[in-house]
């Protein structure tokens, strides 16, 4: 067998070892007679091992075990032992979970107890023993009745050790005479998710009901025993485990419970079977493991068919698992970027969205291509371009910042007070995508400042001409809605020299409008860079037809769910319900839907179902929430 090894730091041990050398092994003073039988007590080593051997106190020979690690170990089994050996002979009575205290540190000195128990050895009564595959107290009149806590210690988690020395005599370790321990320890191991190897393989010993059942009540449990605990997170339902009613085609919807000793497990319908009579399949998979790791040997299989009972709801689901675009709405009017439906990397699944990038809207051939700033002027300017929605991207995105094509012709120098807003064009003013001279009619929404006040811009000398030169920094990104003209608003003041102001062709004034001069409502072109950035995306489905009048729903399965997306990422998911349409026969009427609710069962009554998944991703880790199914449980008489 193999075994994982960490450093141990004995340094301290033997420091403790070359003290406990240099006390006296008699008590003090006076003269007085009375001698110690026993030495002054201190721990000589804590040590992970697997399990004791030979420990039969009427058999010759010292226990025997495998030394798999120590304090500041990082990979312990769960099962793993914990042997604590002293310089002398323990008094067991002392040990208890205040005088050796091992568990998961919470701050404030406090800990969440480790379950185990404290068991002395056969033949070194100067050890002790944590196992922590029990939850009950040692009893020597059982010693090898089997365990209580198959799974041992929690996974993948640090566990603190201290062996307090200070205190009352109830609170500390003592020797078989009775003296306190004079040395206190402290220690700590961390957990994988895995077990001492065996070479044994679990294979299933009882189920119930039998193979061949009829007549099963409408509701009844199937156990399933094993020779062996087995792994709770190997069971996986609709994966490893699939319970199936083979007359409606579907899985019924459960849950999976595991005895205390691990080697029965519980498939619990949630409603039943339904009214029935039907045939209920069920297949365990060889995927599903001991703790160990082993499989078992071949697939379970058992069918049963259940009996007739009015009372029973039928429990049926409608499941998306993103394989096909066949429900995907593509054209519901998302402000959002749209999701990654069964697409590229992402085939199979609903996946949100994360890239960066650039627009790039070079004219080239114009000959007036100079950046939107004052050019020569001492006062202030205001100017207004548009880039039509032809030139930019098709979907949402935000616009975190731009460059700009430097010709040359412009001098290098500094602009100052300068403030930028970006927005949407309102072609609706003007008609045929142009300006209007009152400039707050050019903009269809709000505009966003995304550069504010800005003292001083800086043109940098001897820039190279055809080079593109980064625009002033955003403070704030802006939402570009994919739909419409981009419009771009500048004031300045004291622009770079250079520009010959009377060839200027765009919309733009001096002084706040106050005196405006070559003012015209033309489109003006500047080449630009547009960066951008997708980090939020959006989903919506058609409507699924449950094919029941009234419904009742339950609450939606995720899979993974999202409290099991990667961190910092986001998904907020809406259900609608729609009746069935009078003039249209098996078709969801949308005038009549409910309100988009954040709780599948609030749709209750309704025949038909859709969901908007909204998802953002995590910008510094590029990370985004992937989804395999979403399945939508509902029940009816």
């Amino acid at each position: 067998m193999k075994y994982g090894r960490a450093f141990r730091a004995f340094a301290l041990v033997a420091l403790i070892v070359a003290i406990g050398g240099m006390l006296p092994a008699c008590g003090g003073g006076g003269g007085s007679s009375d001698k110690k039988s026993s030495q002054d007590i201190f721990l000589k080593a804590m040590l992970l091992i697997d399990q004791l051997e030979n420990t039969d106190p009427t058999t010759p020979g010292d226990p025997t075990f495998t030394d798999i690690g120590g304090s500041g170990t990082t990979n312990a089994f769960r099962d793993s032992k914990v042997l604590f050996q002293f310089n002398t002979p323990v008094d067991f009575d002392s040990v208890n979970s205040r005088t050796i205290r091992i568990g998961i540190p919470t701050g404030n000195n406090l800990l969440v107890e480790a379950q185990g128990r404290f068991e002395p050895v056969a033949k070194k009564p100067s050890w002790v023993l944590f196992n922590p595959t029990y939850r009950s107290a040692y009893d020597p009149a059982d010693p090898t009745r089997p365990p209580d806590n198959p799974f041992g210690f929690d996974g993948n988690a640090v566990f603190f050790v201290e062996i307090p020395a200070v205190g009352d005599k109830a609170k500390v370790i003592l020797n078989e005479d009775g003296d306190p321990i004079v040395q206190g320890y402290q220690g700590e191991f961390a957990t994988t998710d895995e077990y001492i190897q065996t070479y044994t393989q679990p294979d299933i010993v009882e189920t119930n009901p039998l193979d061949g059942s009829i007549e099963v009540d409408a509701t009844a449990d199937v156990d399933l025993k094993f020779s062996e605990p087995m792994k709770p997170s190997s069971f996986r339902l609709g994966d490893t485990v699939i319970v199936r009613n083979l007359d409606t085609g579907r899985n019924v919807l459960g849950t999976l419970r595991f005895s205390a000793d691990a080697k029965t497990v519980t498939f619990r319908p949630v409603f039943g079977y339904g009214p029935g009579p039907y045939d209920i399949f069920v297949r365990v998979k060889t995927d599903v493991t001991n703790l160990s790791g082993n499989q078992i040997p071949k697939e379970v299989r058992i069918q049963f068919r259940t009996e007739r009972d009015e009372n029973v709801a039928t429990l049926i689901d409608i499941s998306e698992d993103f394989e096909t675009n066949d429900f995907e709405d593509r054209n519901f009017g998302s402000t959002e970027a749209l999701a990654a439906w069964n697409s590229g990397a992402t085939s199979g699944n609903l996946a949100g969205l994360y890239a960066t990038g650039t627009m790039q809207i070079r004219v080239g051939t114009t000959v007036f291509l100079y950046p939107p700033f004052s050019w020569g002027q001492n006062f202030p300017c205001q100017f207004q371009t548009i880039w039509f929605a032809s030139e930019l991207a098709t979907s949402p995105r935000m616009i975190t910042g731009y460059s700009w094509y430097y010709r040359g012709e412009t001098s290098a120098g500094a602009v100052t007070a300068v403030t930028i807003n970006l927005g949407h064009h309102d072609p609706g003013s003007s008609g045929n995508n142009a300006l209007v001279t009152t400039f707050s009619k050019n903009f269809k929404d709000s505009p966003v400042a995304v550069v504010s006040n800005l003292n001083t811009y800086n043109i940098p000398q001897n820039t190279i001409a055809g080079s593109w030169l980064a625009g002033p920094t955003f403070t704030t990104n802006w939402k570009f809605n994919g739909v419409d003209n981009l419009l771009m608003e500048v004031f300045a003041t004291n622009g770079p020299n250079g520009q010959n102001n009377g060839t200027f062709n765009g919309l733009w004034s001096i002084n706040n409008n106050t005196a405006a001069i070559n003012r015209t409502a033309a489109r003006y072109i500047c080449d630009v860079r547009l960066n951008w950035l997708v980090s939020t995306a959006e989903a919506q489905s058609l409507f699924y037809d449950t094919e029941v009048k009234s419904p009742t729903f339950l609450a939606a399965l995720i899979d993974p769910a999202i409290s099991e997306q990667p961190a910092g990422t986001t998904t907020t998911l809406f259900f609608q319900g729609a009746p069935e349409d009078p003039n249209a026969p098996g078709q969801a009427d949308p005038l009549a839907a409910s309100e988009w609710f954040d709780n599948l069962t609030k749709i209750s009554g309704y025949r038909f179902l859709r969901f908007n998944a909204l998802m953002t991703a995590n910008t510094t880790t590029s990370q985004v929430p992937v989804y395999k199914t979403m399945t939508f449980p509902f029940y009816f008489f």
